[in-house]
């Protein structure tokens, strides 16, 4: 489960941290729900297509370099989706593993 894909052999899957200075649309802040029309249970939603076009219209508007929001499976965890990355930078990485603290504490 943690290996990389088989197309690229030898690869295992890491957790990064990063460093930016991006502009990210907060869809956790109310006024920002209300402005764009998009209901709560709109951002969580599994269905891709409807993820897909308030993403659209956020990048069509200028709004942000991306958005962060609350996870589907923990709302105490935030999500990103960016498409404005050249700015990122590379705190650490660390190869995930079975016992690594990340892995344990989502099994929790």
């Amino acid at each position: 489960m943690l290996q990389g894909p088989q197309t690229v052999p030898g690869s295992e899957k890491a957790l990064t941290e990063f460093d930016a200075d991006v502009s990210l649309v907060d869809l956790d802040d109310p006024s920002e729900l209300v402005a764009l029309s998009l209901a709560p249970s709109r951002v969580v939603t599994r269905h891709r297509r409807l993820t897909q076009a308030w993403a659209l219209a956020i990048f069509t508007a200028r709004q942000g370099n991306g958005v962060k929001w609350w996870s589907y499976h923990d709302p105490d965890w935030r999500s990103v989706g960016l498409w404005e990355w050249a700015s990122l930078k590379t705190v650490k990485t660390e190869p995930l593993h079975g016992r690594h603290p990340a892995l344990v504490e989502a099994r929790s």
